[in-house]
């Protein structure tokens, strides 16, 4: 029998990295949108009241589903004090927002995704039920994003140091995609002329966000 292959350690390391990184990005994202959501003194009956709402719980789950092929940041990173409100939101996201199952019932007689058929005096007509988190509920997710921010920037700082070896001075100049795809070739892979074009009309680079391996 084959002796197992030994671990690619600096592979394992990348895609750790891109884990922290990814998350780092998504809850300041979260963050930033709750502030912005709460600025606006939103009522629960406004129409984009429910589109924030979700677009918000589903942001903040985004770390922690598959990201193939890395894999979901582990609840192991939620404090103990935060974790039944974590639960709540990763519930909230999956079985009321992204795939909005009919079956979902959030307590005894409350069914949110209930389709009811009403008949009275003023005709018939459909009624979808919508989940609504009142602006309450995000001032009791600040602190646990807060939390996730420090503690992603922590380790994405660590697992960088660990590969800081590949950058110096004058060492390696340009633009770099960090390989979490195949663990025999190199980690860092240098962009194309013709994708750091398409970098440039796709994103809206944040420097103040940027980190340095």
């Amino acid at each position: 029998m084959k002796p197992k292959a030994a671990p690619n350690q600096e592979f394992e390391t990348a895609c750790l990295l891109w884990q922290m990184e990814f998350a780092f990005h998504t809850f300041e994202a979260v963050r930033a949108g709750i502030e912005r959501f709460l600025e606006r003194k939103l009522h629960s009956d406004e129409p984009e009241y429910y589109p924030m709402l979700v677009g918000l719980v589903c942001l903040y789950a985004r770390p922690f589903t598959n990201n193939r092929p890395v894999g979901p940041l582990t609840e192991d990173i939620i404090p103990q004090e935060h974790r039944e409100l974590h639960r709540a939101i990763i519930t909230m996201r999956h079985q009321l927002f992204a795939h909005g199952d009919a079956s979902a019932m959030t307590r005894p007689d409350d069914y949110p995704n209930e389709l009811v058929f009403v008949n009275d005096n003023r005709g018939r007509r459909f009624h979808m039920t919508r989940f609504l988190a009142e602006p309450a509920f995000f001032e009791f997710m600040k602190p646990l994003l807060d939390v996730l921010i420090e503690k992603t920037r922590y380790h994405s700082d660590k697992l960088s140091n660990k590969l800081k070896g590949h950058f110096g001075r004058f060492k390696n100049i340009g633009e770099f995609r960090l390989n979490v795809l195949d663990a025999n070739a190199p980690i860092f892979l240098k962009l194309t002329e013709a994708e750091k074009l398409t970098r440039k009309a796709t994103i809206r680079p944040r420097p103040e966000l940027n980190h340095s391996p």
